[in-house]
């Protein structure tokens, strides 16, 4: 086998001699040699110049709703995943109406909790298409996967977050496992998902504390008077987690 004492000074390709255009990125002399003091193991290679990097450029969901807009700062960003939670009652599967209206794009609804006819009772109710908005009652995120190939919508409401299973499991759990895969999915097919999450005693998000700190956005939805709702974040990778909408629930 070959010693590799070369490099791609751009993408960190690797090579046994000298060469002068990279195959793997199609630089012109940006091969160097591995100098002997320097150790060429394979987690030193992933190390990359800045100026190698490329930014990505991520692609937004316009919202129709400008308090949605203000709070993303702009659309919501697909490859993302949202958290709302709230109490018993506040009208969370409500507000997520509210959120498929302002997009206006195909839409996954995944119930959990309710049956498809409950569900859909609720969506026309507030209006929702019937041609963009799809359901479904699986749970079990490998099988959810393969609906979410089939379907190809832009955004996916999961309703509710402890409801997930993965593979062969028939309760909750793993839910470090369940985000990850949950990410995964997100970035494959380029989906926002927006995921409602019951909470405690405490009035926090139920489960594992540092799940928020894995997702992109975490929402609250609290009462304020009457059919009035405030939607604040905790945590927004997209914009400041100082702005708050209100929302008034169409009962």
């Amino acid at each position: 086998m070959k010693k590799l004492k070369f490099v791609c000074d751009s993408c960190q390709a690797k090579y046994s001699k000298w060469q002068g255009q990279c195959h793997l990125c199609k630089e012109w002399n940006s091969i160097v040699e591995i100098q002997n003091s320097f150790q060429s193991t394979d987690s030193e290679l992933k190390v990359t110049p800045l100026k190698g990097i490329q930014e990505k450029q991520i692609s937004e969901l316009r919202f129709s709703e400008p308090s949605m807009e203000k709070i993303f700062n702009g659309g919501l960003p697909v490859n993302s995943l949202s958290m709302l939670f709230g109490e018993p009652g506040v009208g969370k599967s409500s507000f997520t109406s509210f959120v498929i209206n302002s997009l206006k794009v195909r839409t996954l609804y995944v119930s959990g909790e309710e049956s498809r006819e409950q569900v859909a009772s609720r969506l026309r109710k507030h209006e929702v298409s019937d041609e963009d908005t799809y359901l479904t009652v699986e749970t079990e995120v490998s099988l959810l996967k393969g609906i979410l190939q089939k379907i190809r919508p832009k955004v996916c409401i999961i309703d509710s977050f402890q409801t997930l299973k993965l593979e062969g499991e028939s309760t909750r759990s793993r839910q470090v496992e369940i985000i990850n895969q949950l990410s995964n999915i997100a970035n494959e097919l380029d989906i926002a998902f927006w995921v409602i999450g019951h909470v405690n005693k405490q009035g926090t998000l139920a489960g594992l504390k540092f799940i928020e700190h894995m997702v992109d956005a975490v929402f609250s939805l609290e009462r304020k008077t009457g059919v009035t709702r405030v939607l604040k974040s905790s945590k927004n990778r997209f914009g400041s987690t100082h702005i708050n909408i209100e929302y008034k629930l169409n009962e």
